[in-house]
């Protein structure tokens, strides 16, 4: 298995037509469709491409603290409330303490993957 890259994929509801994004780790366009057919199996999927914004979204992680950070808020929960990092300032910004040392940066996309409970999951894939 290659490398895994964030695509969105548009999809077609039926029978109403309206859109949606669908967002996914995956490996190129036709298994980010897959994905996106998986989720919605009544859907068309219009087209997958790469997530170009997801390259440029970063934020802030700490186990101990269960949650992210915000710069306006400190440690939240949510993703919702995070404050998305762009690829600069993740380059010379330093990390925020946390109570177990163990503050991170993640993609938004990578916080699915940790999430231990499916409340985690789902803020991640809503966040856009």
């Amino acid at each position: 298995m290659s490398g895994l890259n964030p695509f969105v994929s548009t999809v077609r509801e039926q029978p109403d037509g309206s859109a949606l994004y669908f967002r996914c780790l995956a490996e190129d366009a036709g298994h980010a469709s897959e994905q996106a057919q998986n989720a919605y199996p009544q859907a068309v999927v219009v087209k997958s491409m790469h997530d170009l914004a997801a390259y440029n979204a970063w934020v802030i992680y700490s186990p101990s603290e269960q949650g992210f950070w915000s710069n306006k808020l400190g440690w939240v929960s949510t993703l919702n409330h995070a404050t998305r990092f762009n690829p600069d300032q993740h380059a010379v910004f330093n990390l925020p303490m946390s109570a177990g040392g163990d503050s991170t940066w993640l993609t938004r996309y990578a916080v699915q993957y940790l999430a231990e409970d499916a409340r985690l999951a789902r803020t991640s894939l809503v966040a856009a």
